[in-house]
């Protein structure tokens, strides 16, 4: 059933679907026309269901077969264990459901960080439902959304109240991303989109393309937004540049801007002294572009004179 129907052509499937139903309810009752209204019903309420956001078809992996009758156990290579201050690491070799799956047992809700760097889907690079998929095939984006949002969800259950999931990707899969993390983690739990440059113009670029990208994105995305914390790092701030005093010397005017009473000076009417010593009680020079901000009181001012 096409999941992108106009208004009135699904009503239009409704009214037919309320018909048949009708019709297999005026019928002998048998368990085939019990079974038949059911399965009516279900596309009813199928089509009466409000969607947004992203549609693919769910591709089943051989992985999640073998996972439906095995649960994976992660096995140690003990020549191959390094030990460096006493700090446990584990480096772990498979296929990342299943290994996703493994960590599930022990690790469910602990996470406080994770980042994955998944493929991309530029063509023959990755491989969904066990098979690589080539860049013409129409289906590439369904196979990928399919592969993606099963980890994600894993990665969600992997994650603490207060954890946060950093994602690489690239132009290729930003949209279809985006959306499946929206659905997965929620909006409202979307910390930020980082804009990555990783290519220059001064550096060799395809020249076979018209138009060079030069940026990637990483998306982040909390399991819970109002209970993470970032961790921001804090260093001594100069107050050197805080060196500025403005001395009152004529007259001024008052006005009442935006609900609050404003004292304006004219030209000549104060003076800017500048200090040797900086402190947090004087001012700093800056400077100001872009459209005015209408929303406080010296924005008020600027738009009205």
């Amino acid at each position: 059933m096409s999941k992108n129907l106009s208004k009135q052509n699904k009503t239009q499937l409704l009214e037919n679907l309320a018909a048949v139903k009708a019709y297999l309810r005026a019928a002998e009752k048998t368990d085939e026309t019990k079974a038949l209204i059911a399965r009516v019903e279900e596309v009813e309420a199928d089509l009466r269901a409000s969607r947004y956001g992203l549609v693919y078809e769910e591709h089943r992996e051989e992985v999640e077969e073998l996972l439906a009758c095995a649960a994976p156990v992660l096995k140690e290579e003990t020549e191959l264990s390094i030990s460096a201050g006493g700090v446990c690491h584990a480096l772990i070799e498979g296929d990342n459901l299943a290994s996703l799956t493994a960590l599930k047992a022990d690790y469910e809700g602990k996470i406080d960080f994770i980042y994955i760097d998944p493929p991309y889907n530029k063509g023959k690079e990755g491989s969904y439902k066990d098979k690589y998929v080539e860049g013409e095939d129409d289906f590439r984006h369904s196979y990928w959304s399919s592969f993606m949002r099963k980890r994600l969800d894993l990665a969600k259950e992997l994650m603490a109240e207060d954890g946060v999931i950093f994602i690489s990707i690239d132009d290729n899969e930003f949209a279809s991303l985006k959306l499946l993390c929206d659905k997965v983690f929620g909006e409202k739990n979307r910390l930020s989109i980082h804009h990555i440059q990783v290519r220059y113009g001064n550096k060799s670029l395809n020249e076979k393309k018209d138009f060079q990208e030069v940026c990637e994105y990483v998306l982040i995305y909390a399991k819970n937004a109002r209970k993470f914390t970032a961790n921001k790092p804090a260093e001594e701030y100069s107050l050197d540049k805080f060196c500025y005093e403005i001395r009152e010397t004529g007259e001024y005017t008052e006005e009442i801007i935006g609900g609050r009473r404003v004292k304006i000076f004219k030209k000549g009417s104060f003076e800017i002294e500048k200090k040797n010593v900086g402190c947090l009680g004087f001012l700093k020079a800056t400077w100001a572009s872009g459209s005015v901000v209408k929303g406080n009181a010296s924005g008020k001012y600027f738009e009205t004179h």
